[in-house]
């Protein structure tokens, strides 16, 4: 090619480059233009964005309180007027509103005079004179006004800043009575602004349409005092409309210029507003300005040493002209595939789904694939250049734990997992490293991880309530805990659960945390049926039920509470325990009309098993504990039986020649008129001793039993008159006996002691006037009732109700009461023995008693007696023992082996003339019967001796001397060796300690001559 050519390239060049430089200086002033507008524009779409947050915030804050006012407006005039405000029901109702709205600093009533008389913070605080308060003034100049809001004001107790919303009160008549209020703390609003990010320069105001601030943030004095009446937002824009967003040059407060948007409030005369400081907003701009202006300064100057390069160079090129063209056609072709690489790489990079930015050292973003967009909802070619924190979070600041600070320090991967838009994310970055090991660039990949964190927290929250449940943990916590972590999956919703009562029939509140109290008082005892409500519907149908608009369906029609705790859809789903038994409901309210998605379906329906879990095992855990209460009060009861039967042995034992020889000296000396009284008094004491031990007896179950066939109902009627003559003249006994025969197998005389104890128990805990009522019928015992009650087993039986409405006891007596010499009566008005004896008498027939009783509600006794399919028998005339002849001369061989008894009765029977033969023990009596050749006539033995018992004794003797086949066992307990169940043995003739000599002489002649 010629000079000129190169000439004319040359020239070229040079054009080219000066255009070049114009351009990019163009360009450059042209971004700059873009940037900073930018800047503003996402400054106000931020102050307009806030703005509207702010006023949604506020509307919802003041609807609740102006609702709270009328409703304790409400309160006031239906309970009457200003003297209800000063009592203790008030009180609680402004602290139950006061936690249901923790926006609401205070709660208090002023009366017409200015004076506060009634306040939230204390019952009957220390009156406060508010009558300088504009709201108090206000409401008194304007008794017909509604809601006010006061100017800000420094409060008198703390110093606090704050601001208050008021009603006025009016007699019936419409006179102005005093006003009620609700004080605002400032703190609660500064709380909520702080989450809200303005800048350090940046400020957050509420203020009235009048110019007068409520709340500021940040929190200062001056704001407050500012004139702001002058400001352009109350001045000029809200004549002009409710919103809007504008510069202004100066600020009330600090003079500065500022971006500012507001919003008014609907219906209240309060107006929020956002105002970024504009300095703050384009300093980000400005500095990289600065650097882009430097860098461009740098670029031009390079560009200008490279043109002269390229000049001189050019001359090179003129002899490299050829070698570049042999070159060229290689070159096209690498370049071809290079570009298809880069194709395909671009490809690539975009077809992951998860985010990917490659980041230099600054964090700026230099590429970004097309996911960027699903993610953040940027388009890729929009992130390019700015720093991975502004386009991940917005913020210009690295989050504290930025994994690309951690990627740099440990030369690794380094991630964390992050809450963006409502959704979780892993963000990774890896290093890039140059050929020396250096960290030239960086790979961020933000992946989705939403699904796996909701899986992590349900596997979290399900194994908190099994390790809750397992170890314990009581109901309500367990069911309480179950809401709150559905409600905490499911922002917005608010859970209950409700359980099934004992029948069945009815719905009662189990956990509800987020649901007002007034509501979970309504829906308490909810029946179970169709059409009451989602709840009751559900437990009815045993199947989920979906109301999507509570305010337009049937099942919530008329049931006000749902209206006014604002709950507009409910889904209910039935709580079933491992054997399909229903246990209560799960429900899941929202605030709006909504149907479940798949994601809420699966919550319920883990949330009802989860439920269903614990309720099951707290119940079972009941269960187990109340019957191993019961069983280890009837081992008790079973053990101090067997006290009572030995003591009550031992001591017959002694009654029996106590009583014997005092008769025998009443007979020898009936004519010493001094002697004989104390003789019967010797008696009277033995008798009544007697009775003691026969009532150890009945509790041990030790006594023999006279057993037929009667009808209960006869006998308590028989029984009735003497029940009257006991019980005092101011208690009724009232007879309800069923129209059925109430047919049982029992000795009636032991019956008649059972009506006698309990109607005295029954007298002692009524302390005037009352009432006894005695009540029979036939019932069904089925397993599972048996079950729950140890003792009891299942079948037909007879019932026993006997009430009375006396002082009734605590859980703590009643577990003691059939326990022997257990009282709680004063010492020496009761032994402690009347319903141990009842104890006893109801279990040597097969029967079960308990008892139920509150205090201050008396006390009803069930009995249940086995039912007989058998006609009662004729009852048996008493025959009496009047003979006073009881001379014999029969052959007697006693066996004793207590020496009092056994002496006393062989003198006894010496001294009538028979022959006796004695012996200590059994083995004695063997031998000395083998020495005694003439015919033994009777046996006397005592039952209970060492060795062999009485009745084991008699079948060996009999078995070496069949001659002797008649025997009387005497015993003061039997130990079951001749009764069966409390029943004599068929054939058996037996004689209880301590006896009489009428008694024992009765026995040997019936034995001797039955026929006489």
């Amino acid at each position: 090619m010629s000079s000129d050519y190169y000439h004319q390239i040359r020239l070229r060049f040079v054009f080219a480059v000066a255009v070049v430089l114009l351009v990019l200086v163009a360009l450059f002033c042209w971004n700059s233009v873009r940037e900073y507008r930018s800047v503003i524009t996402d400054a106000e779409k931020r102050s307009a964005s806030y703005a509207s947050a702010l006023k949604e915030h506020a509307e919802r804050v003041f609807a609740e309180t102006d609702q709270t006012l009328k409703q304790l407006i409400l309160e006031i005039e239906e309970n009457g007027s200003l003297p209800f405000t000063q009592g203790q029901q008030f009180y609680n109702l402004l602290s139950t509103s006061l936690k249901a709205n923790p926006y609401i600093y205070s709660l208090f009533i002023v009366d017409q005079h200015g004076t506060s008389i009634t306040h939230s913070h204390a019952f009957r605080m220390k009156s406060i004179d508010l009558a300088d308060r504009d709201f108090f003034i206000h409401h008194r100049d304007n008794p017909s006004s509604g809601l006010f809001i006061s100017k800000p004001y420094k409060s008198r107790v703390d110093g606090a800043w704050r601001f208050s919303f008021s009603r006025p009160l009016r007699d019936a008549n419409g006179r102005f009575i005093g006003l009620i209020g609700a004080g605002f703390d400032t703190g609660y609003f500064v709380k909520f602004y702080k989450t809200i990010d303005v800048g350090k320069k940046g400020r957050i105001l509420l203020s009235t349409v009048t110019g007068d601030v409520l709340v500021a943030e940040p929190f200062s004095e001056k704001a407050f005092l500012a004139d702001f009446k002058q400001a352009l937002v109350f001045k000029k824009y809200l004549l002009q409309t409710d919103s809007d967003t504008f510069h202004t040059v100066t600020s009330p407060i600090d003079l500065s210029a500022r971006i500012v948007s507001y919003r008014k409030l609907s219906n209240l005369p309060v107006v929020s507003i956002i105002s970024f400081d504009k300095s703050e907003i384009v300093a980000p701009w400005l500095g990289t300005l600065y650097k882009q202006g430097a860098i461009a300064a740098m670029l031009f100057s390079l560009v200008v040493l490279l043109s002269l390069l390229f000049i001189r160079q050019l001359r090179h090129l003129e002899s490299s002209s050829l070698k570049l063209a042999t070159q060229k056609e290689d070159l096209i072709v690498k370049t071809d595939r290079v570009m298809a690489v880069v194709k395909e790489w671009q490809y690539t990079f975009d077809a992951v789904d998860d985010a990917i930015w490659v980041l230099d050292l600054e964090r700026k973003i230099v590429r970004a694939n097309k996911a960027t967009q699903r993610v953040f909802g940027k388009l890729p070619r929009k992130v390019v250049g700015i720093r991975c924190c502004v386009a991940a979070h917005d913020d210009m600041k690295p989050h504290p734990d930025c994994p690309f600070e951690r990627m740099l320090a440990s030369r690794k991967r380094a991630s964390m997992q992050m809450f963006i838009a409502d959704r979780w994310f892993e963000i990774s970055v890896d290093p890039v490293l140059s050929a020396d090991g250096s960290i030239i660039n960086a790979v961020h990949i933000v992946k989705d991880i939403n699904e796996l964190k909701k899986a992590e927290l349900r596997e979290h929250v399900r194994s908190e309530i099994l390790e809750r449940i397992a170890r314990g943990e009581a109901l309500s916590q367990l069911l309480t805990f179950i809401t709150v972590s559905i409600e905490q999956e499911l922002p917005g919703s608010l859970c209950s659960i409700l359980l099934t009562d004992e029948k069945g029939l009815r719905l009662l509140t189990g956990a509800a945390p987020s649901l007002p109290d007034f509501y979970n008082s309504a829906v308490n005892r909810t029946r179970i049926g169709e059409g009451v409500g989602s709840c009751g519907t559900a437990a009815f149908r045993k199947e989920r039920v979906v109301v999507e608009d509570i305010a337009n369906h049937p099942f919530w029609d008329g049931f006000l509470p749902a209206r006014v705790a604002g709950l507009r859809s409910c889904w209910s789903e039935p709580i079933f325990s491992s054997t399909g038994q229903l246990l209560g409901t799960f429900a899941i309210y929202q605030r709006q009309p909504a149907i479940p998605g798949e994601e809420e379906i699966r919550l319920i329906e883990q949330a009802s098993v989860f439920a269903g879990i614990a309720i099951e095992r707290s119940r079972n855990e009941a269960e187990r504990n109340e019957l191993e209460l019961r069983l280890n009060q009837s081992q008790k009861m079973e053990a101090v039986g067997q006290l009572a039967g030995g003591v009550a042995h031992d001591f017959n034992n002694l009654l029996t020649p106590i009583i014997i020889y005092a008769e025998i000296l009443k007979r020898a000396l009936s004519d010493d008129e001094k002697l004989i009284p104390k003789i019967e008094g010797i008696i009277s004491a033995s008798h009544k001793a007697r009775d003691l031990t026969q009532q150890l007896l009945s509790f041990g179950r030790k006594q023999v039993m006279q057993m037929q066939v009667i009808d209960l109902n006869d006998t308590i009627k028989s029984f009735y008159s003497i029940m009257r003559r006991t019980v005092r003249e101011s208690i009724d006994i009232n007879l309800q006996l069923s129209s059925q025969a109430a047919i049982i197998r029992a000795d009636c005389s032991k019956l008649e002691q059972v009506l006698l104890n309990l109607a005295i128990n029954a007298q002692d805990a009524i302390c005037e006037t009352g009432k006894i009522i005695i009540e029979s019928g036939q019932v069904l015992i089925d397993d599972e009732y048996a079950r729950l009650h140890p003792g009891m087993r299942a079948g037909e039986f007879i019932l026993l109700a006997f009430k009375d409405t006396g002082c009734g006891m605590s859980d703590e007596t009643l577990r003691h009461i059939f326990e022997p010499f257990y009282t709680t009566k004063q010492v020496g008005h009761g032994t402690g023995l009347g319903l141990a004896n009842v104890y006893g008498v109801v279990k040597q027939h097969n029967g079960y008693i308990a008892a139920v009783s509150k205090l201050g509600r008396g006390t009803t006794f069930k009995i249940y007696f086995p039912l007989v399919k058998e006609q009662p028998c004729e009852a048996n005339g008493v025959v009496e023992y009047l003979g006073s002849d009881h001379a014999g001369s029969e052959t007697i061989l006693l066996v004793e082996d207590n020496e009092m008894v056994r002496i006393m009765t062989t003198d006894l029977l010496k001294g009538l003339g028979y022959r006796v033969h004695v012996a200590e023990h059994p083995e004695n009596a063997l031998e000395l019967v083998r020495q005694i050749p003439e015919k033994i006539d009777l046996l006397i033995t005592d039952v209970v001796m060492p060795g062999m018992n009485g009745q084991q004794f008699f079948e060996r003797i009999n078995t070496e001397r069949p001659d002797i086949n008649r025997v009387l066992y005497m015993s003061g307990y039997t130990n079951n060796v001749i009764v069966s169940d409390g029943q004599l043995e068929e054939g058996i003739h037996f004689l209880q300690k301590p006896f009489t000599v009428d008694g024992l002489m009765a026995k040997v002649r019936d034995l001797l001559h039955p026929a006489e």
